[in-house]
């Protein structure tokens, strides 16, 4: 249990920080009218989904590029080699 609660607290402090860094959000502070303090947090989820769909793009292309060196590393037999096999007695 006090694996997924420092688990959680870890993805919480990721997403603060890093979303700050990407202008994800924007914190806002201000005295209202009977004297307290008020914080407005404004998400800016257009930004979101852009960074998202960018990160999502170069996933996708890692993983291809990935896909077609392995590709090209491959050895393919070609249609007239045999299969050998090799017995071994005992």
């Amino acid at each position: 249990m006090r694996n997924l609660l420092a688990f959680v607290a870890a993805v919480v402090i990721s997403f603060a920080v890093v979303g700050y860094y990407l202008d994800w959000y924007a914190l806002s502070s201000g005295p209202v009218a009977t004297g307290e303090r008020n914080v407005t947090v404004d998400f800016h989820t257009k930004k979101i989904g852009q960074d998202l769909r960018s990160a999502e793009q170069a996933v996708e292309h890692k993983i291809s590029q990935r896909v077609k060196q392995n590709e090209a590393r491959s050895v393919k037999p070609s249609e007239g080699d045999v299969p050998v096999s090799v017995e071994i007695e005992p």
